[in-house]
């Protein structure tokens, strides 16, 4: 199996409403490598059967780790990794140089997308949307689910990583479900909170502390998160 590449970086970052903003352009969360897209990715590993040959588009896709394993590890078609603040893109594109000698020059692609502004999303529709921990708040939600909802085919898959005591979760699925799509979950197994950077780094138990502090702290079951372990989400749309 092949590994994956993929960087992290540190802003000075002073524009901009702050890293949680709502806006988008302003919304520096995304260079840094969270958890949840960690379990996402490993998801898709044991259902990389349900995406071959699929067309995927990643929401707010950050550094791009699931896009980047939906492209590796996967018979994916088309992988289009998706985000909007500038730095952000820039470190999705170098995370997907990083990783061409693995893939070759195929089937991946990053695009700003603003998901108040439909000028900007895919033109075609996809079978799977993928994202990790999108929304913390409600006021999100609206416009989350305009984006899902177009960029889906019927029948389409959102698969979803996000704890389920998230500000914001229960309005999401509440929406999407009076829209017909339907919903399941479970929690992600433990072993999946497991070290995931590689073992032939020497560093690898001080950085899996540094940088992925709430999957170690789960996984030690040390964690004081008051939104929970992450759940994984299945969210189908209704046929046309």
């Amino acid at each position: 199996a092949h590994s994956i590449k993929c960087r992290q970086v540190g802003l000075a970052w002073t524009g901009g409403k702050g890293k949680t903003s709502s806006a988008g352009a302003d919304d520096s969360t995304g260079v840094y490598l969270w958890g949840a897209s960690v379990l996402l990715s490993r998801w898709l590993v044991q259902k990389r059967s349900l995406l071959k040959g699929k067309r995927v588009c990643e929401l707010g896709a950050g550094c791009g780790l699931p896009s980047l394993t939906a492209w590796i590890h996967t018979e994916a078609d088309l992988v289009i990794a998706t985000d909007l603040f500038q730095p952000t893109l820039e470190n999705l594109a170098f995370n997907v140089a990083l990783n061409r000698a693995v893939r070759g020059r195929k089937h991946m692609e990053v695009q700003g997308l603003d998901w108040a502004d439909q000028g900007t999303w895919p033109k075609e529709q996809v079978d799977v949307c993928l994202g990790s921990d999108l929304i913390y708040d409600r006021e999100q939600v609206p416009l989350l689910v305009s984006v899902i909802d177009a960029l889906l085919q019927p029948s389409g898959l959102f698969l979803y990583a996000c704890p389920p005591l998230r500000d914001g979760l229960p309005l999401l699925l509440e929406t999407l479900e009076a829209k017909g799509y339907t919903c399941t979950s479970f929690p992600a197994p433990a072993e999946w909170y497991r070290n995931p950077l590689d073992a032939s780094v020497a560093t690898r138990d001080a950085d899996y502390a540094i940088h992925l502090p709430e999957l170690k702290e789960q996984f030690e079951g040390s964690s004081d998160d008051p939104n929970g372990p992450i759940n994984l989400y299945t969210i189908q749309k209704a046929d046309a």
